[in-house]
């Protein structure tokens, strides 16, 4: 058994990265609803928050868990700034732009309405009027790719699809893992912050991309 070397396991599956088609599309079909007709008009009373979901997921890279804890107070409509807390209660800084602003605007009225006199710092809330939870969010999610692409996706593929699509733009890897907050560049390459100026440009990058499909 000495002389018989190892064989070479090689990832040989072929997976499937989003691009800026892929999230629009996504986007469009919040518009549109997902399911049945009376599952669509449920979604109807929801459709700006998830919009706003989406579009915060898919434009900033921040993770799940953050986007969670994100509290009204965070958000700085003057500078347009979203203060997060990030894994290992790391602060980020990231710059909305008119995209994430604007949904951020919609859903924050609505939110407000929804609420009325009870008071809840989450900036994203259930039906139950509570800070939305991991479990639900992942629904969201889910529901609107399966009806959208044909097919499930995760959190954490809105994540590489931003890594993927920023790539393609810049192909400059070094800056991607800087917009996204990697500490190396095998783990931002495993996907195709801790620099504030690299965020504020990938966020006008990803909105020079979705507005091209606005003409």
């Amino acid at each position: 058994m000495e002389y018989i070397e190892r064989p070479i396991l090689k990832d040989v599956i072929k997976r499937k990265y989003l691009d800026s088609f892929d999230i629009h599309f996504l986007l469009e079909c919040i518009d549109d609803g997902a399911g049945s007709d009376m599952q669509k008009n449920r979604q109807k009373n929801w459709k700006l928050r998830d919009k706003a979901i989406i579009v915060l997921l898919a434009m900033t890279v921040m993770r799940e868990t953050a986007l969670l804890e994100i509290n009204i107070e965070d958000i700085d409509f003057d500078n347009k700034t979203i203060k997060v807390i990030d894994k290992r209660h790391k602060t980020h800084i990231y710059k909305m732009n008119e995209t994430i602003y604007n949904a951020s605007i919609d859903w924050i009225d609505d939110r407000k309405k929804k609420l009325s006199d009870k008071e809840i710092d989450a900036l994203f809330i259930s039906n139950r009027k509570q800070r939305l939870g991991t479990k639900s969010l992942v629904a969201i999610v889910e529901k609107y790719s399966l009806e959208g692409l044909g097919y499930k996706i995760s959190t954490h593929k809105l994540r590489a699809a931003f890594c993927t699509i920023l790539y393609k733009q810049t192909k400059d890897i070094e800056f991607v893992r800087r917009a996204v907050g990697n500490s190396f560049i095998e783990t931002t390459q495993r996907y195709v912050v801790d620099d504030d100026n690299a965020k504020d440009e990938a966020a006008f990058i990803m909105e020079k991309i979705f507005e091209d499909f606005k003409n």
